[in-house]
């Protein structure tokens, strides 16, 4: 295991690179850090911050995570590393946000090395608050760094992109995310293992999702799957379009409840795609392979293809505020052509 970033799991490629890079004064001055929501982007940015200014820099382990400002950086107190976030009232981060949050870049630090700079949910960055940071990030000020977090490359510019260090956070199987929660605790209250590995399987290899869902109790979880794999089981062709039709209507309203429902409706239909073409290809929602192969070889790679598609545009309307009855009804509709 590494030696850095401990609270950070798994990754240990990633650990060991940045580690390195930190002992070696090498360290890139601007990181582009993708991966879905609860993949852990904000706790690796965290630990560099923590490592860069830790007090116990020349101890074996990087960061120690005791010290006063390594706590003080965990507990958002620590004026030299500042969080830049989406306004709740708006659907992105804007123009004049991103030059306020620059102009604090060419300050001194008050009290550390280094001034460690984040921005979360990067893809909500206009292409002028963009271009607004892309001056910063080829001429950074000393000791600057900064962390672009974002759940979509697509969203980012090139002009950004080519001038980042790019890390890819790693994605964990049941086995591994049942190691971790052993591990760590907060899964002692599900006693039964096969509940708990498809508790895990909605966690779409994330450790954050998996918290989230642990927290939430495991009977609304299994509902959520129960409403998935009927939604898949609607899709075959045969299925007459009313039965598709009323599967739709009961997925949840609110947007919350419906972007974790159509988000497992991807993961779902994700590992039918994957089977298509490996039937030995690693499962994320069905625990029995058996019942996944019998639901992919009733529908059409094709078909699974574009339906996905739908999904995900659908999901990527939700993070635009679309009406999530109007949304509903275009998703049927565009099924309905397939």
């Amino acid at each position: 295991m590494s030696k850095y970033f401990s609270r950070l799991f798994g990754n240990e490629g990633v650990k060991s690179r940045l580690g390195t890079a930190i002992k070696d004064s090498t360290l890139p001055h601007a990181f582009l850090i993708s991966g879905p929501d609860g993949s852990g982007k904000t706790t690796l940015a965290k630990e560099i911050a923590a490592a860069l200014n830790c007090e116990k820099r020349g101890g074996e382990l990087l960061p120690c995570h005791v010290c006063n400002t390594c706590r003080r950086i965990y507990d958002d107190a620590f004026v030299d590393v500042k969080t830049l976030k989406r306004q709740k009232d708006k659907m992105t981060i804007g123009v004049e946000e991103v030059r306020l949050f620059r102009e604090d870049m060419f300050l001194s630090a008050t009290e550390s090395d280094y001034k460690i700079y984040i921005i979360d949910e990067a893809q909500r960055l206009t292409p002028q608050a963009q271009n607004a940071l892309l001056k910063v990030i080829e001429e950074p000020p000393e000791n600057v760094i900064i962390f672009l977090l974002t759940s979509s490359d697509d969203a980012i510019l090139t002009t950004i992109k080519s001038r980042t260090q790019h890390v890819s956070m790693q994605r964990f199987d049941v086995d591994m995310l049942a190691e971790y929660f052993t591990r760590a605790g907060g899964a002692e209250h599900i006693i039964d293992k096969n509940a708990l590995g498809e508790l895990l399987m909605c966690a779409d290899g994330r450790i954050g999702r998996a918290k989230e869902l642990l927290g939430g109790g495991a009977d609304a979880v299994f509902a959520m799957r129960e409403q998935t794999e009927a939604f898949i089981s609607a899709l075959k062709p045969s299925t007459p379009y009313s039965v598709l039709y009323t599967t739709i209507k009961s997925l949840p309203t609110k947007r919350d409840e419906l972007t974790d429902s159509l988000e497992s409706i991807t993961v779902a239909l994700r590992d039918l795609i994957l089977l298509k073409f490996n039937k030995d290809a690693p499962l994320l929602f069905y625990p029995v392979r058996e019942v996944a192969l019998a639901l992919a070889g009733g529908i059409t790679s094709k078909r699974l293809i574009k339906i996905y598609d739908i999904i995900t545009d659908s999901l990527d309307d939700l993070s635009k505020n679309v009406s999530t009855s109007a949304l509903l009804t275009n998703l049927g509709a565009r099924i309905k052509l397939i």
